[in-house]
């Protein structure tokens, strides 16, 4: 049906993900719905979790790394929080500026359009 509208000169692109099971594809149908239907700080806060989920573990990782770093360095045990803290910063900005580098577009940017991209 959507040929209908491209010009015969134009071109169309389809997107497709054949890795996602029907029930997945279902819970992000009821998911971005529920995004629709919610109030703004709600919408903020469900991309907040979306990304949190999406990086949770490679954040977790590195800053294992850091810890261990500190560790070695003969620094005193335990790391402080605020460094622990400014460490998952540092991670989180420079995975925004991959995200951003990568895809052209601003990671937060790209999660809204995501979340709200319901048909």
């Amino acid at each position: 049906n959507a040929f209908q509208f491209v010009s015969s000169s134009g071109r169309i692109f389809l997107a497709l993900y054949p890795h996602e099971d029907m029930q997945a594809h279902d819970d992000w149908l009821d998911a971005k719905q529920q995004y629709m239907s919610s109030m703004p700080i709600e919408r903020k806060l469900m991309v907040f979790s979306y990304l949190l989920h999406g990086m949770y573990d490679d954040v977790v990782e590195k800053v294992q790394r850091v810890e261990q770093a500190w560790k070695e360095s003969g620094r005193p045990l335990p790391m402080p929080e605020y460094m622990r803290f400014m460490a998952i910063l540092r991670i989180v900005d420079m995975k925004s500026k991959d995200h951003t580098l990568a895809r052209g577009m601003d990671m937060f940017t790209d999660a809204e359009d995501w979340m709200g991209g319901y048909p």
